[in-house]
């Protein structure tokens, strides 16, 4: 599994290429070679979303599934566009669709199952999913189970560096207070939020207002999140 500090630096990349790289090396700590991301803002059904992907997929694959229609058919994708949560895929899946031959173009380049999060913005405008690709996902329950945990850990952080790579005016206009600055260090460092009120010696709500109001001025979703973007920032030290 990817360390702690595997989850902070990817959510520090500061470019395509650094998260490209970065993703790999925890998504091989996961024990799958091909991983990518894909930020999506808008409806693909409308044909105007902008979409920004990233990860190892090989040139061949972009270039054969480079397709509107392919992608609205796509099974996966509707199922992570609908809601977020995690989706296991397989041949079955596809197949049930009516979409066989999807599968049989991406089974060809490696994509024969594998395990995706999506992450939903509050208005499902903005979406982010991390997934992995391989020829299985673990059967046992314990395994798959740690599986979706680890993935979830690592889109929280990827979506971060995403955001910030492709919406640079999203930088945060606001400076820190000493206190909002130091509630993200403690997180930084693993502690929850009642290790972080006992050793700000604040309460459990001081805490989480801090940590809230700090995610509001660094236009953060959550509160990983928050500590990459105060990281980039210079607001706390990596």
């Amino acid at each position: 599994m990817p360390s702690h500090l595997d989850l902070l630096e990817l959510g520090a990349a500061p470019d395509a290429a650094a998260l490209k790289s970065r993703l790999e090396r925890v998504a091989a700590k996961l024990g799958y070679g091909l991983s990518g991301g894909t930020l999506i803002r808008g409806r693909l059904s409308s044909g105007r979303a902008a979409v920004h992907s990233f990860g190892n997929h090989p040139e061949a694959f972009l270039e054969a599934s480079r397709s509107l229609d392919n992608a609205l058919r796509d099974p996966l994708m509707a199922r992570l566009q609908a809601e977020p949560g995690c989706v296991v895929y397989d041949q079955q899946l596809y197949t049930a669709a009516g979409s066989a031959d999807l599968w049989e173009l991406q089974a060809r380049f490696g994509y024969r199952a594998g395990m995706a999060v999506a992450l939903h913005e509050l208005s499902h405008a903005e979406i982010f999913i991390f997934g992995v690709d391989g020829d299985a996902v673990p059967t046992d329950p314990a395994e798959r189970l740690r599986l979706e945990i680890g993935l979830r850990m690592v889109a929280l952080h990827a979506q971060a560096a995403a955001l910030r790579i492709y919406t640079p005016e999203g930088a945060a206009a606001n400076a820190l207070s000493d206190l909002e600055a130091e509630s993200l260090r403690w997180a930084a460092g693993g502690c929850s939020v009642w290790m972080t009120a006992e050793k700000m010696s604040v309460s459990e709500a001081a805490v989480m207002h801090l940590q809230r109001e700090a995610s509001r001025k660094l236009g953060a979703h959550s509160v990983p999140m928050a500590v990459a973007r105060a990281m980039e920032s210079g607001f706390i030290a990596p």
